[in-house]
């Protein structure tokens, strides 16, 4: 009941995924939002963890403009 709730409330303020990742927000934010994805998919502990380190990772590892290139260059080839 709740996930649908989320789903009706989420069509109203629909934004596009490429629109939310315009949008300015730290790490932390980023992280976040990565949780409640998470939550919302029912994933374990383990596996939100697992994601999480390795998007820590990748904040250090990656400048913006290589994470998004690399990132929308996979989900597009999908």
């Amino acid at each position: 009941m709740k996930l649908a709730q989320n789903r009706i409330l989420s069509q109203k303020n629909r934004i596009s995924l490429r629109e939310l990742c315009e949008e300015e927000m730290t790490n932390r934010q980023a992280l976040g939002y990565l949780l409640l994805a998470c939550k919302q998919l029912g994933m374990t502990k383990e596996e939100a963890t697992k994601i999480c380190q390795e998007m820590e990772y990748l904040f250090d590892a990656l400048t913006e403009e290589e994470a998004e290139e690399q990132g929308w260059g996979w989900y597009r080839a999908m």
